[in-house]
C-alpha cells in the first residue's frame, strides 16, 4: 500500500483534537464567570471543535484511500502570491487577537474582516462596509445576547 500524506495529515488531526479533548479541555474549571443566568459551558465550544476536528480527521483519511491516485503533474502548486497571502491571514488573525485584547470585539472585527475582504478581491467599498458592520453586529448579537456568552472586554475602552 502506497504511503499518503493525506492519511498522515488525518492522523496528525485525530491526534491534535484528541490532545484537546483529553488534556487541554479537562483544565477548563467549569466555575469560570458564573453570571447566574442560563449559558453555556465554558467547555462547550472547544469539546465541540474537538469532536468535529476528530471527524473531520477520520474522514480525510478514508477519503485519502477511497479517491483515486493523481499523478504529480495535476497537482496544483503554490506560488509566491498564494504563499503570501497565507502569511497575511495568519498575522492578521494574531493582530486580530492583539486588537481583541486591547479594544473589545466590534472594532476590530471591522477592520480586520474590511481588510480579509479587500485582501482576497474584493475591492467596492460600498459593499465591503455594510457586511463588515452587519456581520460583525450579527456576531455580537447573537453570542452576546442570545447564547449569552461574555464577549471579549479590552482593555483600553
Amino acid at each position: 500500500m502506497k504511503f499518503k500524506i493525506d492519511a498522515l495529515i488525518g492522523f496528525l488531526v485525530i491526534v491534535l483534537s484528541s490532545l484537546i479533548l483529553v488534556v487541554l479541555i479537562p483544565t477548563i474549571p467549569h466555575d469560570i464567570l458564573q453570571t447566574g443566568r442560563a449559558s453555556l459551558s465554558p467547555k462547550f465550544f472547544p469539546t465541540f471543535i474537538g469532536i468535529t476536528m476528530m471527524v473531520f480527521g477520520f474522514i480525510l483519511i478514508i477519503v485519502s484511500y477511497l479517491a483515486p491516485s493523481v499523478g504529480k503533474e495535476s497537482v496544483l502548486k503554490i506560488g509566491k502570491k498564494e504563499l503570501l497571502r497565507v502569511f497575511l491571514v495568519t498575522f492578521t488573525g494574531l493582530f486580530y487577537v492583539i486588537l481583541i485584547y486591547l479594544m473589545s470585539y466590534l472594532i476590530p472585527t471591522v477592520v480586520v474582516l474590511a481588510f480579509l475582504l479587500w485582501l482576497y478581491g474584493e475591492n467596492r467599498w460600498a459593499v465591503i462596509f455594510p457586511l463588515t458592520i452587519g456581520v460583525s453586529l450579527a456576531m455580537f448579537y447573537l453570542f452576546g445576547r442570545v447564547l449569552m456568552l461574555m464577549m471579549p472586554q479590552g482593555i483600553l475602552f
